[in-house]
């Protein structure tokens, strides 16, 4: 049975530092982080990263966490780097076994400032990768001890909804930089603002 669970999130630089120093007390040299976008070639140590905040090699950088126990460098480098058309340009797989994809939160155009969400997400078959199952859900785990469920407000009247989203969590750093701070925001879209302070 096909999995494909997400976490949406507010995190800044600070938070994804954070997360992944957590990933590699847990994990240790087993995990390690990529930086993905349109790579210029297929060296893949040239975009290894010692954390998610250091994946931000071009304008639309996204990263993935590997664990090197269920897909090792080597078969990654074979199988999971692709050439883009003919151009010479490849992409990096960032969900598959052993993968779990990250999406860094943009900042906000539409709310000048604000912090807009980011994601971690993953995809795999719960019987026959369920060693990546296990792994996405040691991450989650670690993801939900350190980040804080939000409420969504309305941006006006600043009223919150009874319950906090079921999907949404934001990091502390975010928290403290953009809830509510300063005419700063933890924004979705338009009409979707969120905040942690019940």
């Amino acid at each position: 049975m096909d999995k494909m669970p997400v976490i949406d999130v507010f995190m800044t630089a600070e938070d994804e530092r954070m997360i992944s120093e957590e990933i590699k007390a847990e994990f240790g040299d087993k995990v390690v982080f990529i930086d993905c976008y349109a790579w210029p070639n297929r060296d893949l140590k040239s975009y290894l990263r010692s954390s998610l905040d250091l994946c931000h090699g071009a304008l639309n950088s996204g990263g993935a966490i590997l664990n090197t126990n269920i897909t090792s460098l080597d078969f990654y480098e074979k199988n999971y780097i692709a050439q883009i058309g003919d151009r010479e340009e490849y992409h990096a797989a960032d969900v598959g076994p052993g993968l779990i994809q990250v999406l860094h939160s943009p900042i906000s155009q539409y709310s000048p400032g604000g912090l807009r969400g980011g994601r971690f997400a993953a995809s795999y078959d719960s019987i026959e990768e369920a060693d990546t199952g296990d792994f996405v859900k040691q991450v989650y785990k670690i993801i939900k001890k350190h980040f804080k469920k939000v409420y969504r407000m309305d941006p006006v009247t600043k009223d919150l909804e009874a319950k906090p989203d079921s999907r949404l969590l934001a990091g502390p750093d975010a928290i403290e930089k953009y809830d509510q701070m300063n005419g700063l925001y933890l924004t979705l879209q338009h009409y979707a603002y969120y905040t942690s302070k019940k």
